[in-house]
């Protein structure tokens, strides 16, 4: 047995230290989410907040990229632009033994743990607002030229009490290069 593998498979620890294994989050067909604690480096300048989800595809093909690339496309037009999107950050992605993963914002809140947050005296207007955000999102994303395709409450997180969308697998951009509506 490895001992860097812990006992769901995971790595201990990633990139050489720079993360280390919390616990498993959630899994599904587009892969394994984690949870990892950054170390910061010797300088202690920290690179990375404290906390990071990192995502693990579920397969060892190396030409899967679509997930991670979109995601880091999106995020550095974000970033480019100064946008404010309520996206998780891209942070980096590489292979561990032939998986692909990327680290990415850590978002600690699902929907429901939102909405039953305020009591059931609160639950209906609460259910509206986050609606309103869910659809901000999609609209911030679809701002930026892409369709997200997988509309549904588990692929929306929430951290600080904003809504953010993830999953992003089946993204597809809707403009060309020149920045034009693609007619199929």
């Amino acid at each position: 047995m490895d001992p860097n593998i812990n006992e769901l498979g995971f790595p201990i620890d990633l990139e050489y230290g720079k993360f280390m294994f919390e616990k498993q989050l959630d899994a599904g067909g587009q892969g394994v989410v984690c949870l990892y604690r950054s170390i910061p480096p010797k300088n202690n300048q920290p690179i990375y907040p404290e906390l990071v989800a990192v995502k693990f595809d579920p397969t060892t093909e190396t030409n899967n990229l679509t997930e991670t690339l979109w995601l880091k496309d999106i995020w550095t037009r974000i970033s480019t632009e100064n946008l404010n999107v309520n996206i998780p950050k891209y942070y980096m992605h590489s292979f561990h033994r032939g998986r692909r993963f990327f680290v990415m914002t850590y978002l600690p809140e699902s929907l429901n743990d939102l909405i039953n947050s305020k009591g059931p005296e609160r639950k209906d207007s609460m259910i509206s607002d986050v609606a309103v955000k869910m659809l901000d999102a999609v609209e911030q994303l679809h701002n930026l030229g892409y369709l997200h395709r997988d509309i549904k409450p588990s692929n929306f997180r929430v951290k600080d009490g904003e809504v953010f969308i993830t999953d992003f697998g089946t993204v597809q951009s809707y403009l060309d290069d020149n920045g034009n509506h693609i007619k199929e």
